[in-house]
């Protein structure tokens, strides 16, 4: 039996209760609470006593959770015995219900099964709901001026294939915070573009990982290939990500990889990256275009430019017009 008769009787011995793994967040409407990759740890008064780890069942715990409904909700267990519930013994967890059959057809947004995003309207809805998973399923080509207007936390996993870009302020997710966005190809069309990027805007802790920007782009206003701004951010990270992208044009602030830094920003670390891009503006840099100074440490571990820069400043850093590194 996975409960004691000691542990069901005596309640006074029983201190707390805490998940060990989570159960599933993320359900269609009228699906049943599952609880499969979780359990329940019950700690109690006595120091001496030892911890116990038990299944989470209807029968000894009381679980306040409901599916009937689209939305984001609190899943409360309370500790229960004979029959009693007690609130004082309790722990809770957002979850999420969908309809199924909604934008998103396949998946259910959590890690273990992502939505899966097959056209531009799926993709804008990428980030609608917070700390979600997705997974690109194919080749997608944007059509509108804007793309993710979303701000939220996801993980977005390009699955290798291509997402098309090009036209004036046309970007793939807009503002994006807490985010990690891999495995992708960025393509840009051949003409002038100014935010034609992979994000506009970054807030929070950003990952870039395994990306490649491939195209031609006509710059007028500032620009870098991942993200143009980081506007609050605390810290991004960079990692096997190469830019091919050939830029030119009149742009005041030019990088391969990240645009203009804002304060309060711990930490930037670029890894294993490398830009063939050849970069001419008034000033082109590989690396970040502006602000770099407003980052508490920078890192770079095994990068290289391959890349012409072409400018009044060039470099790899850009500290208000000054070069760095």
């Amino acid at each position: 039996a996975l409960f004691s008769g000691c542990f069901l009787t005596n309640f006074n011995r029983v201190q707390s209760i805490s998940l060990v793994g989570m159960p599933k967040t993320a359900y269609y409407v009228n699906d049943e609470f599952d609880a499969a990759d979780a359990k329940i740890e019950i700690t109690y008064k006595n120091a001496n006593q030892e911890k116990t780890v038990v299944n989470i069942t209807e029968e000894n715990f009381d679980i306040d959770f409901s599916s009937a409904n689209e939305g984001t909700f609190k899943c409360t267990i309370k500790y229960k015995s004979n029959g009693k519930v007690y609130d004082n013994i309790s722990l809770s967890f957002d979850y999420s219900v969908i309809l199924r059959g909604g934008v998103f057809t396949e998946g259910d947004g959590s890690q273990s099964s992502p939505y899966i995003v097959n056209t531009s309207k799926q993709l804008a809805a990428v980030g609608a709901e917070d700390g979600r998973y997705y997974q690109l399923g194919g080749d997608i080509e944007l059509t509108s001026t804007y793309g993710n207007t979303n701000v939220s936390s996801f993980v977005f996993d390009g699955n290798g294939y291509t997402i098309r870009v090009g036209g004036n302020c046309q970007y793939v997710f807009k503002n994006p915070k807490n985010s990690t966005i891999k495995n992708l190809v960025l393509s840009i069309k051949p003409g002038f573009a100014h935010e034609t990027v992979l994000c506009t805007y970054g807030t929070g802790d950003m990952v870039f990982e395994n990306i490649e920007t491939v195209g031609q782009m006509e710059a007028e206003l500032n620009t870098a290939m991942l993200m143009c701004v980081g506007n609050g951010l605390k810290s991004v990270t960079v990692k096997n990500c190469t830019n091919n992208v050939n830029i030119t044009g009149t742009s005041p602030y030019t990088a391969a990889f990240i645009g203009l830094l804002s304060t309060g920003m711990e930490s930037v670390t670029f890894e294993n990256c490398v830009n063939n891009g050849n970069i001419e503006g008034v000033t082109s840099w590989v690396f970040i275009a502006n602000n770099a100074n407003l980052a508490k440490k920078i890192t770079v571990k095994n990068c290289r430019n391959n890349g012409k820069l072409i400018g009044g400043s060039v470099g790899l850093f850009n500290i208000n017009g000054n070069a760095a590194g």
